[in-house]
């Protein structure tokens, strides 16, 4: 399944297939030199040029995809595998005559066309660009120019090229250092010291980033040997005087730094907080993969397993970035380890594609690391050269190059097989979309300054972001669910799993592969499923009967005494017609739902659609527009176009502009249509809340608050993670009403559920911003206990911690101004 989709790339993939019936990694050891040898020939070109050349041989490829005709794509449509070896000749019979195809297979391969290659012309021009916006003060701008003169500088081991390089990197940190990125300063001084010791302004740059630091010894230490080595006697006078003023502080730093640590923490105790809930993860298991019935192979445990337990952790065969649509992580994240890229960027030394975060991922990427059984093989080798195809063809095809490259050269250039390796190609890439895996991180949209304000507040704090692909080994072997009973997360590429619930020995090991019970209706589950992973779902959240399934988009009935549920698009459906039925006109939708209702469900179900339970299903047909509790028919087409127009105007990003009346407008009518539980009264009931917030009027926003929870908790379930994300909120508000008590209960629980999804890592980057911490969360606890009231406004949980963080640490001026020297001069 998912073959003849995926088939249907291989005409991306022909490109490698048509130009040497292989690809760059199946090359001999004289041939994968030249992939790897960075062009030395300089385009001329710019990062700008390169990637509007980029988009254009995308738009050439998908014209040449285009000429595939009709009768070979449905050839290859009701192929399966023993025919591959006759569609895919017949593929690539059709397109090697093709002047088209050749052109672009020309463009793609081709290291001596391409734009992916080093330019030392381009790197001086952007050089000069970085000098001119420094010099008028922009230095965020020259910044920038300097990464990029960076990124298309050569490297090796002549001398024009080192002193290229070790000048980039000094000016990138003077850049730095009026940014305060100190750390950042240090690092690129190091790097230039590392190429050129004797380098002044390096020695220089370094001790002003350590004098700012307080690293008084440090300083000292840069600042001698800048001295020693500076020739000019004006120059020997400026580095006198910063060196004198870290001399004197570096003579009182025993005694500061003895009293900040007899302070430190005087007033906060944490022993309440109890043991640490790392232990559990000490415990070994034993995994097990097995046939499970409808669902084909799976993982079960022989053991027992306790919530929160990490089962599993394990490290990508294979991984790559993907383009978003509103920001490319290609250009934001390191191309290794999938993190945020650092203000001092790395690249690749012999072409302009990857961004690293470190050198430790630029070494793992470029020259190998252990993975297995594929230990020292890299993942960007086989790309590397100035080629453009890492950069032009589709994701799903990088990542299926980067496996393929591992195991055709760990099976020593050859794969163990009679199959050709274009056809070898396709199978993976039919495998790729239902084995590979997202990688998602947390990311705070308080940190992007394109959110509006009323993105900032409470509503949106915290959202997902899908950074990366990877292929896991074991990781793909575990089944999906509606209703996992284990959670997935990444650090950093790392996938870990670890369950959210008791499972007995033998049960199935289910995680989501996106759609839940709570955040999509029962349709909308299935339609994903099937569409992207070509199975219809079985799992107990489809064979059973949910409240979000018959509200999580319904509408209330026109009976004001009356509570059911008004469906909108779906019908439950079983054969005969009951007492009532649709009007002529209504289009009945044949999706069924389950019938089967858990007797712990039959409660709450009845609240809303009793007819489901009273009536036999044999006799029921239930149609949308009806209540499931009084068969009253509402106006469908009336009530979707005022909910709509209601919530649209709501969420619109011109909402802080509306005043309040209007906002609780447009509330109003959103209630008088949909039905109490629905998601667009929890999300309505929210953004009322943020409103609120937003006028100061922290009560009223409270109150919208804990409604928006309850409804969550009918969608969901009471510890599920997304009513931890809400807790955060509510515990802001409360603090900041002075209700301590009932904040640290708030606090309490969220803490309890985000310790049953992320275990010991929930104070992770991978969770939280970079500006959190474990401690900020034990100190904001002790602030919930405190008798001083909060002096700000809730902006949510990330503020808020940020917040107390600041509050408590007390911490000096950085002393980023000390020293009189003026700047040296830019190279």
């Amino acid at each position: 399944e998912g073959f003849c989709e995926g088939f249907l790339q291989v005409c991306n993939v022909l490109v490698w297939a048509g130009s040497r019936r292989g690809f760059p990694g199946h090359r001999r050891r004289e041939g994968r030199r030249r992939w790897c040898s960075p062009c030395r020939r300089s385009s001329g070109g710019s990062a700008g040029r390169g990637e509007e050349v980029g988009r254009k041989r995308r738009s050439d490829m998908e014209k040449l995809i285009s000429l595939v005709p009709g009768d070979l794509r449905r050839a290859i449509e009701e192929s399966g595998l023993e025919d591959i070896d006759n569609t895919c000749g017949s593929l690539l019979d059709f397109l090697l005559p093709s002047p088209q195809f050749q052109e672009v297979v020309r463009e793609l391969t081709d290291p001596e066309m391409g734009l992916c290659n080093k330019s030392r012309g381009a790197a001086l021009d952007l050089k000069k660009k970085g000098n001119d916006c420094f010099v008028g003060g922009d230095f965020a701008k020259a910044l920038s120019f300097y990464s990029q003169a960076l990124r298309f500088a050569p490297v090796s081991s002549e001398d024009v090229d080192k002193n290229l390089l070790a000048t980039l990197y000094v000016n990138r940190a003077s850049a730095m250092h009026k940014l305060d990125f100190l750390e950042e300063c240090k690092r690129d001084c190091a790097r230039a010291l590392l190429l050129s010791p004797l380098y002044v302004k390096a020695w220089y740059r370094r001790g002003k980033a350590n004098l700012s630091l307080k690293n008084y010894k440090d300083a000292v230490h840069d600042l001698e040997v800048a001295l020693n080595m500076e020739s000019s006697s004006s120059g020997k006078d400026h580095i006198k005087e910063d060196l004198e003023i870290a001399i004197n502080y570096s003579k009182s730093i025993d005694v500061e730094s003895n009293l900040s640590s007899c302070n430190k923490d005087d007033n906060i105790d944490f022993s309440y907080l109890g043991p640490s809930n790392n232990a559990i993860d000490l415990h070994k298991i034993e995994l097990q993969c097995v046939s499970i019935q409808a669902k084909g192979k799976g993982m079960v445990s022989l053991k027992n397993i306790p919530p929160a337990f990490l089962i599993h952790s394990e490290d990508p065969l294979a991984a790559v970035l993907l383009p978003i649509v509103l920001k490319n992580c290609r250009e934001t994240h390191c191309h290794f380890c999938l993190n945020d890229l650092p203000t001092d960027v790395l690249f690749c030394s012999s072409c302009t594609i990857p961004f690293y975060c470190s050198e430790q991922c630029q070494e793992k990427a470029t020259e190998g690391q252990c993975e297995g059984n594929l230990k020292g093989i890299p993942e960007h080798r086989h790309e590397c050269g100035g080629v453009n195809w890492p950069a032009v063809l589709p994701s799903d095809v990088v990542l299926v190059g980067r496996v393929m490259a591992k195991f055709i050269e760990k099976k020593g250039n050859s794969p163990r097989t009679n199959t050709p390796v274009e056809n070898l190609l396709v199978i993976v890439i039919s495998q790729m979309k239902v084995n590979s895996m997202a990688v998602i991180h947390m990311k705070s949209l308080q940190q992007d300054e394109t959110v509006s304000a009323v993105d900032n507040v409470l509503t949106h704090s915290i959202e997902q972001l899908r950074v990366g692909q990877a292929i896991y080994l074991s990781g793909r072997l575990f089944n999906h669910s509606c209703q996992p009973n284990i959670h997935a997360y990444f650090l950093s590429r790392k996938l870990l799993l670890r369950s959210t619930e008791f499972v007995p020995a033998g049960f199935p090991l289910e995680l989501s592969y996106g759609p839940q019970v709570g955040q999509w209706g029962f349709e909308d589950r299935q339609k994903l499923l099937e569409d992207q992973y070509f199975f219809k779902c079985e799992c107990s959240g489809c064979s059973e009967l949910n409240l979000s399934d018959l509200v999580i988009h319904s509408f209330q009935c026109v009976k004001p005494t009356c509570f059911g549920a008004v469906l909108e698009n779906h019908t439950i459906n079983n054969g005969k017609a009951g007492e009532t039925s649709a009007n002529s006109t209504t289009a009945i939708c044949s999706l069924e739902l389950p019938w089967r209702v858990s007797s712990e469900k039959k409660d709450i179900i009845d609240e809303v659609a009793h007819l489901l339970l009273e009536r036999p299903a044999e006799m029921l047909q239930i149609c949308p527009g009806y209540c499931l509790c009084c068969s009253l028919r509402r106006d469908l087409k009336s009530s979707i176009s005022v909910a709509e127009t209601a919530f649209n105007t709501m969420s619109s990003k011109k909402y802080p502009a509306l005043v309040l009346t209007d906002a609780l407008k447009s509330f109003g009518q959103l209630k008088s249509v949909r039905h109490a539980y629905s998601k667009d009264v929890a999300q309505a009931e929210d953004i009322v809340a943020q409103a609120f917030c937003l006028m100061g009027d922290f009560e009223h926003a409270l109150e919208h608050c804990k409604i928006s929870i309850m409804i969550l908790e009918k969608l969901y379930h009471d510890n599920h993670i997304v009513i931890g994300n809400e807790l955060v909120k509510l515990a802001s508000l409360q603090l900041s009403l002075g209700d301590h008590v009932s904040a640290l209960r708030s606090v309490d629980r969220l803490e309890a559920i985000f310790s049953l999804y992320y275990g010991p890592h929930a104070d992770l980057g991978s969770i939280w911003s970079d500006s959190t911490s474990n401690h900020d969360l034990e100190v904001f606890k002790v602030t919930a206990c405190s008798q001083d009231r909060a002096k700000h406004s809730p902006l949510g949980v990330l503020l808020t911690r940020r917040r107390i963080n600041e509050e408590t640490s007390q911490l000096p001026s950085s002393g980023r101004n000390m020293g009189t020297m003026a700047e040296p001069s830019l190279e």
